[in-house]
């Protein structure tokens, strides 16, 4: 959503984005934050980083400000942020359920070759039986 005031020279656009963060062994996500961000408020699953900046327009220099909200899931546990080389990390925890083991994929598809050869036995063994004399 892009809103316009050429009046007090402002633009204002608004976005919303899902499925930032990336998943780590044992239920732990972290998104990416520019090392430009400063921190605004964090505390439980709301965060908020902005930034500052100017920028060189056709009318001369403009002050540009970024702010960038986080809504983490309900359920993240244990948010903080961590201090990286490129980028800092917003780390957090949740509990994800246990994928399945892959034992039951072997098996299904053994069963399925099992039922795929019985299947062409029994189609050889009809085809042998009408092709014999009576």
């Amino acid at each position: 959503m892009l809103e316009k005031d050429d009046i007090h020279r402002r633009a204002a656009s608004r976005f919303k984005a899902r499925a930032l963060a990336e998943y780590h062994r044992n239920g732990q996500f972290e998104i990416p934050v520019a090392k430009s961000m400063k921190l605004v408020t964090g505390a439980g699953s709301d965060w908020a980083f902005s930034e500052t900046s100017t920028e060189m327009t056709p009318g001369g220099d403009a002050i540009v400000n970024i702010t960038d909200r986080m809504k983490l899931p309900a359920k993240a546990r244990n948010a903080h942020l961590v201090a990286g080389d490129e980028y800092d990390h917003l780390v957090y925890s949740l509990e994800v359920s246990r994928s399945k083991p892959k034992v039951l994929l072997y098996l299904a598809l053994l069963l399925l070759v099992a039922a795929a050869m019985l299947g062409v036995l029994s189609f050889r063994i009809s085809g042998a039986k009408a092709a014999l004399p009576p």
